[in-house]
């Protein structure tokens, strides 16, 4: 399993969002889930000179890669307060083989 140091920023109502998904989803943080994999999913395809990928309506062709993780550390997320609403919250994830 590779481990991946993960931060995001979040307001107040998405805090309330994640813990629920957290604590009730993955109970406690201990079931697999599947999220976008951050280096590719999204981006561009290339060809090799460097040139956005189309499609017959001239669309670019993105990269759709999603991983299998779980939380890799027991216990809550660290959060830090960066404003009145608005947090970081910092965790590890343990990618899983798939």
């Amino acid at each position: 399993m590779d481990i991946i140091p993960f931060s995001t920023q979040l307001k107040r109502w998405q805090l309330g969002l994640f813990d629920s998904f957290y604590l009730e989803t993955l109970k406690k943080g201990m079931l697999p889930f599947t999220m976008p994999e951050p280096f590719t999913d999204g981006y561009p395809m290339l060809d090799e000179e460097q040139n956005t990928l189309l499609d017959e309506n001239d669309v670019p062709l993105l990269f759709t890669e999603t991983m299998l993780v779980r939380f890799a550390d027991d216990g809550l997320p660290n959060r830090t307060s960066l404003q009145v609403d608005t947090f970081r919250v910092s965790f590890r994830l343990a990618r899983l083989p798939t």
